[in-house]
């Protein structure tokens, strides 16, 4: 966020929920957006909540990344949008997938 960047979180949850997770822990509002399934009326891997999410963002895929958990949900459903995408396996469970993948959230600053 300090660099500029325009944050945004996307679940398959409601986004109700998402603002609720965020209020209940105090977290900061880092994000610009948060969308949940109800919010655009579709859900990942759906290409249309990534690009209605940068849409709303101001955004072109070109210019986003997309860090998911979920290789079937969150990468390929990214790279059908047009995105660059990343894996995050913190538990190391994806194995030799090809996918390009991070362990951590502090990995992600060499893509950025």
């Amino acid at each position: 966020k300090a660099r500029g960047l325009k944050l945004g979180i996307i679940t398959n949850g409601l986004e109700s929920d998402i603002k609720r997770v965020f209020q209940k822990f105090g977290l900061p509002e880092l994000f610009d957006i948060k969308v949940g399934a109800d919010t655009f009326h579709c859900a990942k891997p759906t290409p249309t909540i990534f690009l209605s999410t940068l849409k709303k963002l101001g955004v072109n895929p070109s210019e986003a990344l997309f860090v998911g958990d979920s290789k079937s949900v969150d990468y390929e459903g990214a790279r059908k949008a047009g995105l660059k995408a990343l894996l995050i396996d913190r538990r190391r469970k994806l194995g030799g997938s090809k996918a390009g993948k991070i362990s951590n959230l502090q990995e992600l600053f060499k893509y950025l």
